[in-house]
């Protein structure tokens, strides 16, 4: 198994954090289980498979104005570029995240921010993405294994599943110094 992972995160009980890792020339998506802990799913997950690094798809800084430097309370810099949402709206998933960083750090794992939507924006293109329509799962998931170059589990039937192989592949891509780094670091780096 590789040393990294990439993690949808979704809310904390409802079944929808997928975590994505390689391990024998495949890779895997692991979904949380509704009504259990999400967080507890991913720390149970690292500390069992000897996880280094963390790819996931939530914020884990907020805004500068709020630690006294700047004046936006509600977008970093990085969220401005890519047109994130606001960690603040966000909110509550936000300070999960951010204490799932912590929690991970005191492990020796490192944690990285991922955006998967601006990677599919950069390289693929907003119109073959699109959440609300299941049915673009299955081409949009054979676009990605052109991308990915690794077998995978058959095609998921859910969106969490693909964003969790996108965190994947941005950890893959930051791995070997390809991905793309945007936002201020002294406020927060969103990768792509």
């Amino acid at each position: 198994m590789e040393h990294y992972i990439g993690v949808d995160y979704g809310s904390k009980l409802a079944g929808t954090t997928v975590i994505c890792h390689y391990s024998n020339d495949r890779l895997y998506c692991h979904r949380s289980l509704k009504k259990k802990d999400a967080d507890q799913f991913i720390l149970e997950f690292v500390s069992a498979n000897s996880i280094r690094t963390v790819y996931l798809d939530a914020p884990l800084s907020l805004p500068s104005a709020l630690l006294g430097k700047g004046d936006n309370y509600f977008y970093r810099a990085g969220d401005k570029v890519l047109g994130a949402m606001s960690p603040m709206f966000l909110g509550g998933l936000t300070a999960r995240a951010i204490a799932l960083k912590d929690k991970l750090s005191k492990l020796g794992v490192t944690c990285h921010e991922v955006y998967p939507g601006g990677h599919v924006r950069e390289v693929f293109g907003p119109e073959s993405y699109s959440k609300k329509d299941k049915t673009l799962i299955n081409p949009f998931y054979q676009r990605l294994k052109t991308e990915i170059d690794l077998p995978t589990v058959d095609c998921p039937d859910n969106w969490h599943a693909i964003d969790s192989m996108l965190c994947w592949l941005i950890g893959q891509r930051h791995e070997a110094g390809a991905a793309r780094s945007v936002g201020d670091p002294h406020e927060g780096i969103i990768l792509i």
